[in-house]
């Protein structure tokens, strides 16, 4: 079996993906998890955060690890890098696994999330997250990162991804989501599973956005059937 890379979502880092690393481990694959750029204990490069140089610090660990293809799991923004990898290396990607991963994106809904992702306010409300995110982000201010992924948000708004561009993906693709979850939805899950050329959703109950939130069991279970083919 190909090893397994785990990517992390939008303010998150490659700790919140152990869990589930040690479970498929349990199962028998080689996971990984990597940090992009920006985020946990990786430095920021100095530019915007975008799909593109995200696919860069996948391919980076990969040379660097020595693996020459891996299929994939990305939660949330993970799900959009894996895919962005898929398209542009193809070789590099046996199969991509995506949970809650938002594709569907128009201005007024990078303006609606921009509300969860305001500082002031998880400071005044939520202080115990404010601290994780500090403990989270060593290398980075915890509110710069955020900063830059509402910018990046802002720039789904404006330049969507395209469905053109999932149907050019041939490798396998899993397109899973929880059925409460509350940034994506089945129904553009769907949508992006059935352009696939390859492409199948999965919907897990009782199962909401966060990755802290999810059944590891369930989840690894999912991952190792689609990777054991």
């Amino acid at each position: 079996m190909l090893p397994i890379i785990l990517l992390h979502g939008a303010i998150g880092a490659k700790e919140q993906l152990d869990p589930l690393a040690h479970a498929l481990r349990e199962l028998g694959h080689d996971a990984h998890t990597l940090t992009f750029e920006g985020h946990g204990d990786r430095p920021d490069r100095g530019r915007p955060f975008r799909v593109p140089y995200f696919v860069e610090n996948i391919l980076d660990y990969l040379d660097q690890a020595g693996i020459e293809q891996a299929n994939l799991f990305g939660h949330s923004l993970g799900g959009l890098v894996g895919l962005g990898l898929a398209h542009s290396h193809p070789g590099r990607v046996g199969g991509t696994f995506t949970l809650g991963t938002k594709f569907v994106w128009t201005p007024e809904i990078a303006l609606r999330e921009h509300k969860n992702l305001n500082p002031e306010k998880i400071l005044e409300k939520v202080p115990k997250f404010a601290a994780m995110l500090a403990k989270r982000h060593s290398a980075i201010d915890w509110q710069d990162n955020m900063a830059k992924s509402r910018e990046m948000m802002s720039d789904f708004g404006a330049n969507p991804p395209s469905f053109d561009h999932f149907a050019e993906t041939q490798q396998p693709t899993v397109i899973s989501i929880g059925d409460r979850d509350n940034l994506s939805t089945i129904e553009e899950s769907m949508q992006v599973a059935r352009t696939l050329p390859q492409g199948a959703l999965q919907v897990f109950p009782n199962t909401k956005h966060p990755i802290e939130q999810v059944n590891v069991p369930m989840l690894a279970d999912a991952i190792n059937r689609a990777f054991s083919l």
